[in-house]
């Protein structure tokens, strides 16, 4: 038993060199998830997952000393490229290179993504196993026995520095803030080091044997603590613990994908937990995957690829398609529209946040029924969940303002016989919303005359409760005596668009 066997085997937990010999758990059948998923066989006791700039996922077979490299857009595996001994960590540098971190050889193999050939081998400290690369380029190699962290230069491919960390460090992953943070098992926290001057600037306790982390798009930290099966999450702007989330059992891998969710291997319980980054929530129930899952990796199209140390293969998991049509509506809802996908027999519904009614499915689960609730004019989220988990549409649906209408009244025009040189118009005006038929008040109204030679404005007056204004006492020159129509306007407010009608003008008074 080498030294990382004993160590967890003195902490009681499932050793990475062992995982593959050790009987699964029989787990319940789970029900269909929104996913889909495919498998794709590789080496033997496959360990950890990157992905590369051009596509190709990186996978470390443990015992089989190799690298299976999978083609993304096929899913199909294109290379196998020989490592050093127990190869695990795996991380792709921005110049295209991948960095194995070999733990029984106390290397790291550096592989050209460009040509799937090694093209170097770095000594590093003792039992390294996980590896980070840091957006200045360097790589980041945790030394598991030797409790310190080998810094890489990938430009060069050689050590620049030592980082003393926590003891029995696994993990690491890098913030973009530059920070890269460290598990380490032992010590049961989190070493933090500024890849600007390669020191540690801080240390945050976890849960008990973390192992895993990944950093989201909002700048969390997700640790997953093998030992007391949950998931700590640190802000990695003040580095302090804000959240603890619960998953399965003997949690290793950890992932975020482009739309903020984090995606947990679950060793032990055979399954994938799905966290909600922007509540720190468990998001539906676990997704099933193979024998084993440790390494978990995301494509930038939000494809899952999870390494299944026991079945000897990588689980794809296929984020679900979904449509809408219409694809917009009133905002003030009551818009029918279908939903096509998959697995949405069940299903509920939500539009710009807020449940959709009349919901109705056909019973091959490929389309759902509903009618939108009210909403803010403007692109809203489309989101379907059910039982195992949604999916989401951003802005797949558009609500627009309700329409709107302008009803002017006569002007009355009082003729002055005494100097026949005054018109006194009393203009007034309705604005109503056309689908809801209720009164729009607090608008402004325009009135103009409309003479020969062009409009003239006459003033502005804002509806009452009722909708109504009137604009009363206004004199106009001699030169409109000839005018035969008014005009009302309304330019539009939030909610609402323009407006205008046109009245024809009657006397009154003496003529």
């Amino acid at each position: 038993m080498n030294a990382i066997a004993q160590l967890f085997s003195q902490l009681g937990l499932p050793t990475p060199t062992a995982l593959a010999a050790v009987a699964s758990t029989p787990q319940p059948a789970a029900a269909a998830s929104l996913a889909t998923q495919t498998t794709i066989p590789v080496g033997t006791a496959p360990f950890w997952v990157a992905v590369a700039p051009n596509g190709h996922a990186y996978v470390t077979n443990q015992n089989s000393n190799n690298v299976t490299v999978i083609d993304t857009a096929t899913d199909t595996v294109i290379a196998t490229v020989p490592a050093g001994s127990l190869p695990h960590g795996v991380a792709v540098a921005p110049n295209g290179r991948a960095y194995v971190t070999n733990l029984g050889s106390d290397d790291v193999t550096v592989i050209d993504t460009a040509t799937d050939t090694v093209i170097a081998t770095v000594p590093v400290g003792t039992d390294p196993l996980g590896v980070a690369v840091a957006p200045n380029g360097r790589a980041y190699v945790a030394n598991t026995t030797s409790n310190n962290v080998t810094v890489i230069d990938t430009a060069t491919d050689t050590v620049i520095a030592t980082v003393p960390v926590g003891t029995a460090p696994l993990g690491v992953a890098v913030a973009p803030n530059g920070r890269a943070y460290v598990t380490n098992v032992s010590s049961i926290n989190v070493t933090v080091i500024d890849t600007a001057t390669d020191t540690v600037t801080g240390t945050v306790p976890v849960g008990t044997a973390p192992f895993g982390v990944a950093v989201a798009p909002n700048g969390r930290a997700y640790v997953t603590n093998v030992g007391s099966d949950d998931v700590t999450v640190i802000d990695t702007a003040t580095d302090t613990v804000i959240a603890t989330v619960p998953v399965g059992t003997d949690p290793w891998g950890v992932a975020v994908a482009p739309n903020g969710r984090a995606y947990v291997a679950n060793t032990t319980s055979n399954n994938v937990t799905v966290i909600d980054t922007a509540t720190d929530t468990v998001f539906g129930s676990p997704i099933p995957v193979g024998d084993r899952p440790l390494g978990v990796a995301v494509v930038p199209d939000g494809r899952i690829y999870v390494a299944n140390q026991g079945s000897n293969d990588v689980t794809v998991l296929v984020p679900p398609t979904l449509a809408i049509s219409p694809t917009q509506g009133s905002a003030a809802g009551g818009t029918q529209v279908t939903l096509t996908g998959t697995n949405l027999f069940g299903a509920t519904a939500t539009i710009g946040g807020q449940p959709a009614t009349n919901l109705f499915y056909n019973l091959a689960g490929t389309a759902l029924i509903a009618t939108t609730p009210p909403g803010t004019p403007g692109p809203a989220d489309v989101t379907v969940t059910n039982q195992d988990g949604s999916v989401s549409l951003p802005g797949g649906f558009t609500y627009v303002s309700a329409a709107t209408t302008l009803t002017a009244t006569p002007a009355v025009i009082r003729l002055n016989l005494t100097t026949r040189q005054r018109y006194i118009p009393t203009l007034s005006a309705t604005l109503t919303d056309q689908v809801a038929g209720t009164p729009i008040p607090n608008q402004t109204i325009t009135f103009t005359a409309n003479p020969a030679t062009g409009p003239v404005t006459l003033g502005s007056a804002t509806t009452d409760v009722g909708g109504t204004v009137a604009l009363t006492n206004t004199i106009v020159s001699s030169t409109l005596h000839t005018t035969n129509h008014y005009t009302a306007t309304f330019a539009g407010s939030p909610g609402h668009p323009a407006a205008t009608d046109t009245a024809p003008l009657t006397f009154s008074g003496p003529v």
